[in-house]
């Protein structure tokens, strides 16, 4: 009989572990599957998707260039609307062939020195904004159909890329690009901003300035 008690008392207290175990096991299971679910769910610091440089390059114009005649390797656009363009009064260093824009008070004075000339926001196809100088009152009267067709040319490339040439007999021609769908990235600027870039260092608005007093004396 004693045995028997013995045995009946492990057994129950067996069953009592068991039990206990049991009721906790499901608590611990649902622990174990939140933890690996929680795991699954955050991201991997190392995903290549995440690590991927986004941030695009910047270009900074310290300066911008302008032309009577675009590059003839180049295929140009020009930007579309009035504010985009003016018309003023330039004149040409003859020593440095380069450009000057003549402030307004000063136009009546230097007028036969000068040219008018339509100054247009444009683009090479390469992604260099330049001013394109459109000459209205060209000095030699030879070239006056030639500056027609410069403005001509000039609308057309506010919808498609243009490219002007030259052929043998030195007159300009002009190819139309249809294969380049992409528009031009125009800089995030106002066009006075522009016009500042590119004359910022030839602006004349005194009558002392060295090019007027060298014009003067030709």
């Amino acid at each position: 009989m004693k045995k028997n008690t013995t045995k009946c008392t492990n057994t129950t207290e067996t069953n009592d572990n068991v039990s206990a175990v049991s009721k906790a096991t499901p608590y611990l299971k649902g622990k174990k599957m939140n933890i690996e679910t929680n795991t699954k769910m955050m991201p991997d610091s190392f995903d290549t998707a995440s690590l991927k440089f986004k941030q695009k390059a910047k270009k900074i114009l310290k300066t911008i260039p302008c032309k009577s005649i675009p590059d003839a390797q180049d295929y140009v656009r020009v930007r579309a609307g009035d504010g985009w363009q003016i018309e003023t009064l330039l004149v040409q260093d003859e020593k440095t062939r380069d450009y000057y824009i003549i402030a307004q008070k000063l136009h009546d004075q230097l007028l036969t020195k000068g040219f008018r000339a339509l100054l247009r926001m444009a683009m090479s196809h390469s992604g260099d904004p330049f001013i394109w100088i459109l000459k209205m009152s060209p000095i030699d009267p030879r070239t006056e159909s030639w500056c027609h067709s410069a403005m001509a040319k000039a609308t057309l490339a506010e919808t498609a890329w243009v490219q002007i040439g030259e052929d043998r007999m030195g007159y300009r021609e002009m190819m139309v690009y249809t294969g380049m769908n992409r528009e031009p990235q125009w800089p995030d600027m106002e066009f006075k901003d522009v016009l500042r870039l590119c004359f910022n260092d030839r602006f004349i608005d005194s009558l002392d300035h060295p090019v007027v007093k060298r014009l003067r004396k030709s």
